[in-house]
């Protein structure tokens, strides 16, 4: 499974993406987000929406096409 993440880090701001695909690449998911983070428990808890988000949107097809 074609999976990607990217993390960009701006003065007191982070800004996640991430992406998940079929193998083919055929079908692709993508989801970002952006929050003030002022320690590693706010970082952790900004991926855990995002991965929450792709998950809402559909994200286990991919895991469940894969398996």
């Amino acid at each position: 499974m074609p999976l990607a993440a990217y993390a960009e880090w701006t003065e007191d701001r982070l800004w996640l993406r991430g992406l998940l695909a079929s193998r083919d690449g055929r079908d692709v998911l993508r989801g970002e987000m952006e929050s003030a983070v002022t320690d590693a428990e706010s970082a952790r808890a900004l991926g855990v929406a995002l991965a929450d988000e792709l998950l809402a949107r559909g994200a286990h097809r991919f895991v469940v096409a894969s398996a």
